[in-house]
């Protein structure tokens, strides 16, 4: 998974070959893994998930829509 947050003054010439995706606006999840371990990515989604799944006001979404 790639998450990159950018500026809004950052222009798509700014970020290429990477797009810039728009997300609509509320509270967004971060976390850090070692990339080159599926274990450790694994349990860091399923972690985030975990949380999310144990509050009363988040739910998950796919995004963009």
């Amino acid at each position: 998974m790639w998450i990159l947050a950018g500026e809004d003054h950052v222009a798509k010439e700014d970020t290429s070959p990477y797009e810039v995706v728009e997300f609509p606006r509320g509270i967004f999840l971060v976390a850090t893994a070692v990339e080159n371990n599926i274990d450790d990515l694994n349990e860091t989604v399923e972690d985030m998930m975990d949380w999310i799944g144990q509050g009363q006001m988040f739910s998950y979404g796919d995004f963009p829509p």
